[in-house]
């Protein structure tokens, strides 16, 4: 009897463990999307392509089409926006976007943009200061700031 409640009880720990595995595996491998908007402020009277947008936000370009200054605010690593951002608009992954940032630092060449932790932080900079430009989730979008380009 003692043996059977030991197989049970190493049949369970053994259950627990695949499936809690696999739930985890699961859940970590859910892909994260996020339609993303690039926004400015409601006086930027700009509207952008996708190349505009990237040479900004790779520091190529420092000042909108209207020729006022640009100051592109970057989302931090994990963010979805800042997933769909590499991806659709600078066509990076992470660590191509690092190595190219490490580059022009190290050449002396320039500096990435700021980075702020979430979608809130970047519409509230982007609302307060005119010459800001971020991205956030679509569905972040609001009142307070005007969408410059959504890519596709």
């Amino acid at each position: 009897m003692k043996q059977l409640k030991m197989r049970n009880k190493s049949f369970l720990a053994f259950f627990a463990n695949v499936v809690g595995r696999g739930l985890a595996l699961s859940f970590f491998s859910l892909p994260a999307f996020a339609d993303i908007a690039i926004i400015g402020h409601l006086e930027n009277a700009n509207t952008l392509t996708s190349e505009q947008v990237a040479r900004i936000f790779l520091g190529k370009v420092h000042e909108f089409a209207d020729k006022n200054l640009a100051k592109p605010i970057d989302q931090i690593e994990t963010r979805p926006p800042r997933d769909e951002f590499l991806k659709k608009v600078l066509h990076k992954t992470e660590s191509e976007f690092k190595l190219y940032w490490s580059t022009i630092v190290f050449t002396g060449n320039g500096s990435p943009p700021d980075m702020l932790p979430d979608d809130e932080s970047v519409k509230k900079f982007v609302a307060s200061h005119p010459r800001a430009i971020g991205y956030i989730d679509r569905k972040s979008v609001d009142h307070t700031v005007k969408i410059l380009f959504t890519p596709d």
